[in-house]
């Protein structure tokens, strides 16, 4: 069974502005957790070294507290959406990381980091369309 999401777009590299699409997707059903999923279409190469491309769809269970390490949708200064593994610095900033060796990553006052969710699965497709 698939259930239909709407995917927008997210950044894997420099923070974007967050631009709701309104499509659907469809994506396996125990993908979908307990609460609000949604799908994001990934634009840049941040996020290549854990196999998240350019193009792809990553499928989102949306929760505002991500545990350390997780793949998140942030959003920066309310404006901006970038994917990143989130982390809490002990002097209480967060660290947005990229999985890219090329990148550095992005620390921010953990007042201008809303996370929007986390990363349940990646959907991607091979070849040429049409």
């Amino acid at each position: 069974l698939n259930e239909q999401v709407p995917p927008a777009v997210a950044a894997a590299g420099v923070p974007i502005e967050a631009i709701s699409n309104p499509d659907t997707i469809a994506v396996p059903s125990d993908w979908l957790g307990r609460g609000e999923t949604f799908a994001l279409r990934v634009r840049g190469d941040s996020m290549i070294d854990a196999h998240i491309e350019d193009g792809d769809v990553v499928v989102i269970e949306r929760r505002e507290v991500p545990r350390d390490g997780e793949t998140v949708i942030a959003l920066v200064d309310d404006a901006e959406a970038t994917l990143k593994i989130f982390r809490t610095q002990a002097d209480g900033r967060v660290r947005l990381e990229p999985r890219n060796e090329s990148l550095k990553p992005m620390i921010f006052e953990a007042s201008r980091v809303r996370v929007q969710g986390a990363v349940v699965g990646v959907l991607r497709r091979y070849g040429r369309r049409g």
